[in-house]
């Protein structure tokens, strides 16, 4: 009989309390409305709370009933001591969607807690079922049950691969890079291979805690050997770029190799330059029976190529100017507007050069970019990698693949630790060698700049050689 207040139920003839506003009070002892799916049963009503669905045989599937934007519900999933497998509508078949890490992996754990929630669909309308999960077992009646937990990883965040590629051409250049990983998995550990594209230079491996190791295109890294015993039962590959780095996903993998690969191209004309850098974050999850699902690794990929058709120094890099007979060192970034004034007033500026010569200054030309910028003995970093610097055996050049290009008429070869360069003493006005023993070089947006100088490469009289930092160095 129901108990009613005006007319109106506030116990209707169920038993249920209705028609209840505005009420200030305390409550004890109220549950929430549980569906029970039971054996035959398929359908998990999402407008309940809570679900509680046991498993009877294997691959049972099931469907989803009432689903709607915002409808939040806790299924509670007993797969029974036989290990049967569920099989929800997932998103090739229906609403279901695992966003983190895929669906479970249901051998790993007999009980698992799902919270799914109604979402918008992007982007066509309807509604997607989100969910969220963990397993757990029930120590009395499992004798040695296995805790769920994460794997174990020796790599730090952000290990990855970085390839360059650089080309050069008197006229026009273009240059390509590929950075990849291959992902396999050997014994109990993962694998991540580090590969490059047709015509890159080299790899480079960045190590945990910074820096970086150069390698050739079958370096690895160990991304996993552990726990002792674990062995992994499936991979899966979350990458994109940086402003987005979830934006692709590999799916699960359980053979076969898993690749991604980042790409950089750039082409330049007319006696200009340019870079493109691509960078790609990788996140390696992996999956193992008795243990979350756990990202091992994240590895990051960057390609950069780079093209220049030309060799230059860097604005605070010094030229000798002669100047009333007298040597005179100015920074190459402020002759730059200086010999600019004086030309267009009719006056010549004349460079120091090998062999005591003096060249005038026919050019001098700024260029602004990304660049590779090489730096000798621990000095600052100074030229780009295809200008020539006299030697005790002839003209070198810290990157022959791009000197060559730039000056195909002059004979060149590899600047090497252990040359002997030839270099200029200000104060006592004579040539000496100095032994190189260490080149290096990093990616720099600079100005950098070019001169052109008497000889034969311009037809008149001279040698076509200045000296910069005391470095005798050929023309342009």
């Amino acid at each position: 009989m129901a108990t009613k207040v005006g007319g109106n139920d506030l116990i209707n003839d169920s038993g249920n309390l209705v028609n209840f506003t505005d009420l200030d009070s305390k409550y004890d002892a109220m549950y929430p409305d549980v569906q029970t799916v039971s054996s035959g049963q398929s359908s998990i009503d999402l407008s309940y709370a809570v679900v509680k669905v046991t498993v009877t045989s294997n691959n049972y599937p099931y469907t989803f009933a009432n689903v709607a934007l915002g409808n939040v519900c806790t299924i509670i999933v007993d797969t029974t001591a036989n290990g049967y497998v569920p099989v929800f509508p997932e998103r090739e078949s229906g609403e279901l969607y695992w966003p983190i890490a895929g669906r479970p992996n249901w051998s790993s754990h007999r009980y698992w807690v799902i919270t799914v929630i109604g979402v918008s669909r992007i982007p066509s309308s309807g509604v997607d079922v989100r969910a969220t999960y963990f397993g757990h077992d029930d120590p009395g009646s499992v004798s040695n049950p296995i805790p769920a937990g994460t794997l174990y990883s020796v790599a730090e965040p952000n290990v990855g691969f970085y390839s360059y590629s650089s080309a050069t051409d008197p006229t026009s250049a273009s240059a390509y890079a590929t950075s990849g990983i291959s992902l396999r998995v050997l014994s109990n550990r993962f694998h991540a291979i580090g590969f490059e594209g047709s015509g890159n230079d080299y790899s480079r491996r960045y190590d945990a805690g910074g820096g970086y190791t150069t390698v050739d295109a079958s370096a690895t890294i160990d991304l996993y050997n552990g726990p002792v015993g674990v062995t992994p039962t499936g991979w899966r590959l979350v990458y994109g770029p940086t402003s987005n780095p979830t934006q692709f996903d590999t799916g699960w993998k359980t053979s076969g190799v898993a690749n991604h690969e980042a790409y950089a191209s750039v082409s330049v004309f007319d006696f200009g330059s340019g870079s493109d850098n691509r960078v790609a974050v990788v996140q390696l999850w992996g999956r193992a029976s008795g243990y979350d699902d756990t990202v091992l690794a994240t590895i990051r990929l960057q390609a950069e190529a780079y093209a220049e058709v030309t060799g230059c120094f860097t604005g605070d890099s010094r030229v000798a100017i002669m100047n009333n007979g007298n040597v005179e060192l100015k920074t190459i970034g402020e002759a730059h507007p200086e010999w600019h004034a004086a030309n267009a007033a009719g006056n010549s500026w004349v460079a120091l050069g090998r062999d005591n010569t003096t060249n005038n200054i026919l050019d001098f030309e700024k260029y602004v970019g990304r660049y590779p910028i090489y730096s000798f003995n621990g000095g600052d970093y100074f030229v780009t990698g295809g200008h020539p610097f006299l030697t005790t055996e002839g003209w070198k050049c810290a990157d022959l693949n791009v000197g060559q290009h730039i000056r195909p008429n002059l004979e060149m070869s590899q600047l090497e630790v252990g040359d002997r360069l030839i270099k200029y003493n200000f104060i006592t006005s004579k040539y000496y060698e100095e032994e190189l023993t260490s080149i290096e070089f990093e990616i720099q947006r600079a100005a950098v700049y070019q001169l052109d100088v008497d000889g034969p490469d311009s037809d008149t009289v001279g040698n076509d050689t200045y000296i910069v930092n005391g470095y005798v160095v050929h023309n342009k």
